[in-house]
């Protein structure tokens, strides 16, 4: 069973979590720095996330690498956490961070794991999603060593639990936050499907949709 490779999660104190931020995310830390395979995993599906909610007009926030800030506890002090990449409901704008306190914590967020964030992206980034409240929390480790999954996460229960979310039989993950399905494709990127036996959503067939629309060969363009 995949659950059974999954990282339980264990609810912090907040003298657990306050030891937690204040030893991680800093600028000297190395993962910190992202590598050409995070940036075109994460700039793949930015554009894929970006054309479902324009079709849609979804009011989304997506943005990647920037500070997401929440309050450290006991201290009160503001701690930044560096998602690579994630989802909001709210105004799309510019931002310079996003603050939890202000807008909320995000529906979605996204780790690529490199071998510098391994530790941090399975077992120390995931306690602090939770707490945060975000809904769900996808992690791609497609060069990971172990039998472990290659997609894998943990989405927020009826009951507030941030418990393991595992792939289909498909190897697809199905996210309630984005109502679309992510998946592994070839050279180890992710792709999302947008409702079982639909083709998945591609920047490719994006272009082809509206270069068809602007000549006239296709109708108006789906919602």
């Amino acid at each position: 069973m995949l659950t059974d490779r999954l990282i339980p999660l264990k609810r912090l104190t907040d003298t657990e979590l306050l030891v937690l931020m204040l030893a991680s995310d800093s600028e000297e830390a190395p993962w910190m720095v992202m590598s050409d395979f995070q940036w075109r995993v994460v700039a793949l599906l930015m554009s894929i996330l970006r054309l479902h909610a324009e079709r849609r007009a979804l009011p989304w926030y997506l943005s990647a690498e920037i500070n997401v800030i929440m309050p450290i506890p006991l201290s009160g002090r503001a701690f930044p956490v560096v998602p690579d990449l994630f989802m909001a409901e709210a105004v799309d704008r510019e931002r310079t961070s996003w603050r939890v306190d202000e807008e909320g914590p995000p529906l979605f967020a996204l780790e690529v794991v490199s071998e510098e964030s391994r530790q941090r992206d399975l077992e120390e980034k995931p306690a602090l999603y939770d707490t945060m409240g975000v809904r769900e929390l996808a992690i791609f480790d497609p060069h990971r060593r172990d039998d472990g999954p290659a997609l894998f996460g943990y989405q927020r229960s009826e009951a507030g639990a941030f418990v393991p979310w595992t792939v289909d039989a498909r190897g697809t993950l199905w996210s309630d936050t984005l109502e679309l399905g992510l998946y592994r494709a070839v050279n180890d990127r992710l792709r999302a499907r947008p409702g079982r036996g639909r083709p998945a959503i591609t920047r490719g067939r994006g272009r082809a949709r509206r270069q068809r629309s602007q000549t006239g060969q296709c109708g108006s363009r789906p919602r």
